[in-house]
């Protein structure tokens, strides 16, 4: 099962692989609340959010027109995977992957398909977030900035009518 979400290459071809968009969001919706009475990170046939393949997966809610499914399990994955003790994440770390993914779901948005420079939006949990990138000389990167603010970025406010 976990496999069946890993196209993040190609999130169209797999919502019409699946039936269109409301049998895919149906699908995803399963699998996250199945998953949830393991805290997102026993293991389970469901969703593991320790698995790499599918931590991507609650960004595809957006790509189905539905990014408040994507903002409420982001939000229970934060809640339920992650906290700040001895044993603060589910399973093992690899690298960063499991750090990486909390980051950027906390600054409300992720990088879905690695190599491309779209990022799928969620809910920032901060009032504001801001990154800067500058060049220092001609062979880096252009000058980036990115700011991320928002009213009510608590516990209480998870849906966002917008992203960043």
């Amino acid at each position: 099962m976990h496999w069946t979400w890993h196209v993040m290459h190609d999130p169209q071809g797999l919502i019409k692989l699946l039936g269109g968009k409301e049998k895919f969001i149906e699908e995803l919706d399963y699998a996250l609340t199945k998953g949830e009475p393991y805290n997102f990170g026993q293991w389970n046939p469901y969703y593991n959010q320790s698995n790499q393949p599918v931590m991507h997966a609650v960004y595809l809610f957006d790509n189905a027109g539905a990014p408040w499914k994507t903002q409420k399990w982001v939000r229970a994955i934060m809640e339920k995977s992650y906290g700040t003790g001895p044993d603060g994440m589910v399973g093992n770390d690899d690298v960063g992957s499991m750090s990486s993914w909390y980051v950027f779901s906390a600054m409300g948005f992720y990088p879905v398909a690695p190599g491309e420079l779209v990022y799928s939006l969620g809910n920032h949990t901060k009032e504001s977030t801001i990154l800067n990138k500058h060049k220092t000389n001609e062979n880096q990167f252009e000058i980036w900035h990115f700011r991320c603010f928002g009213d009510n970025a608590d516990d209480h406010h998870v849906y966002k009518r917008c992203g960043c």
